[in-house]
């Protein structure tokens, strides 16, 4: 089959505007002063800002020509090279970082389009081979402007766009519904084992159960159930009556990963997953990038994995059966609660975190260390209550995240197929542009 033509990528930017990168040296963090997008805030769904760096408005307006508008197309030129993203809306007013290229854009149509031929197999292959890689890849704007960008009719163009976001969107979805089932999750540990909710509404005077429990429960009944298990005050030591304060090891079991003989690992499936680091930390679950043929030291389904060396206090749950290398340690709860761990462990990213910069070349924690965090220890019923709870949460986490890697795999598989024009969708043609 004919493949689609295609154009140099220049031909398909704003005429009015540049190709541009952002700014060369952005000096140090500028609190109230312009945020830049760097390399680090590249997502696989876009851009994640909840990490931002925000730069001198004296230096920013030195470099008006790489300010982003909606609709514009990012994409990252040095390190993690050929990442794009389509700027949105809320960060009109915001710069770019040196590693990041501006590509405007003269509708949302193109970069639609433009985004998803970048993402596309052929123009990361264009990109690996055009870049420099001496110090770290490096890919230059003239060689941007060249990328060969396949361009069909806009009636095709648009129903690809259409099938690839629904995918996209989907994926999105899901994301999202994540984020606020582990923060549902989240809030109600905190409630009940950091600030004592339950206790301190009932030592207040309230009697209602449902208000007890902070409405988490609208059944009377069984909020009765749940509220019984708290005790009704204070004891001295300024904990719930009967719970203590005991080091992590108590409630948990700890594995601290170790490495494995290097010529063991692979990329082709032979072993178990691998993780050294929480260089494949995802959302809740990693990444399966790397392989083990023979694992020194495993993590099971459900556990919870934290990187314990630089950066320290990172959390994930393992998928499955997994290796771990001596950058990862994994938790489980001594009477199998693994929502409890989960969730106990991020409430400790704090402390996790402190030990960020305690080592003598790059942060880490030891055994000895991590087995000492305090914890609070309240009572088995609790636990498994909060396990209840917690765990039909969790299930649909995981079903969502196992969706998404569906979903994935499906875009993954159509788009090098629907770019190119090997597969093609039938639309009714009505002329009108190109």
């Amino acid at each position: 089959m004919n493949r689609w033509p295609t154009k140099p990528l220049k031909e398909l930017c704003d005429p009015a505007r540049s190709i541009a990168y952002g700014i060369v040296q952005p000096g140090r963090a500028f609190p109230g002063g312009v945020p830049i997008v760097r390399v680090n805030n590249f997502s696989a769904t876009g851009l994640n800002l909840t990490e931002v760096l925000s730069v001198d408005p004296a230096i920013e307006r030195q470099y008006a020509r790489s300010r982003p508008q909606p609709s514009d197309v990012l994409v990252t030129l040095v390190g993690s090279i050929g990442q794009v993203a389509i700027a949105p809306a809320n960060i009109a007013g915001w710069n770019l970082a040196r590693a990041v290229g501006l590509l405007p854009m003269p509708d949302h149509h193109h970069a639609q389009w433009v985004a998803y031929s970048i993402r596309n197999v052929a123009a990361q292959e264009f990109i690996r081979q055009h870049a420099n890689t001496t110090v770290q890849a490096t890919f230059n704007l003239g060689d941007l402007a060249k990328l060969p960008i396949p361009y069909p009719d806009k009636a095709a163009r648009q129903g690809i766009i259409e099938i690839l976001t629904a995918i996209d969107d989907r994926i999105e979805l899901n994301r999202r519904l994540n984020e606020t089932l582990e923060g549902i999750a989240q809030a109600i540990f905190r409630d009940w084992f950091v600030e004592f909710g339950p206790v301190r509404r009932a030592q207040s005077g309230m009697t209602d159960a449902v208000e007890i429990l902070g409405g988490l429960v609208p059944d009377p009944a069984r909020a009765a159930e749940l509220a019984a298990l708290f005790p009704a005050v204070f004891g001295v030591d300024g904990l719930p009556e009967g719970w203590a304060t005991v080091g992590f090891g108590e409630q948990f079991d700890l594995v601290m990963g170790q490495s494995p003989p290097g010529d063991t690992y692979n990329n082709t499936g032979d072993g178990l997953p691998f993780f050294q680091g929480r260089t494949d930390f995802g959302f809740r679950y990693p990444e399966n990038r790397k392989f083990c043929s023979s694992p020194s030291r495993v993590a099971k389904a459900d556990d919870t994995l934290i990187s314990v060396r630089a950066p320290v206090g990172d959390i994930n749950m393992a998928m499955e059966l997994c290796c771990i290398g001596r950058g990862v340690a994994c938790a489980r709860h001594k009477g199998g609660a693994t929502s409890y761990t989960f969730y106990t462990l991020c409430a400790l990213q704090p402390e996790l975190q402190l030990y960020e910069h305690t080592g003598t070349v790059f942060g880490a924690i030891n055994r000895k260390q991590f087995e000492n965090l305090p914890v609070v220890r309240s009572s088995d019923a609790l636990v498994a209550a909060f396990e209840s709870v917690a765990k039909f949460l969790d299930r649909r986490v995981k079903q969502t995240t196992l969706e998404n890697k569906t979903l994935t795999e499906t875009r993954e598989y159509l788009l090098p197929r629907l770019m190119s024009g090997a597969v093609r969708i039938e639309i009714p043609t009505t002329g009108g542009e190109k």
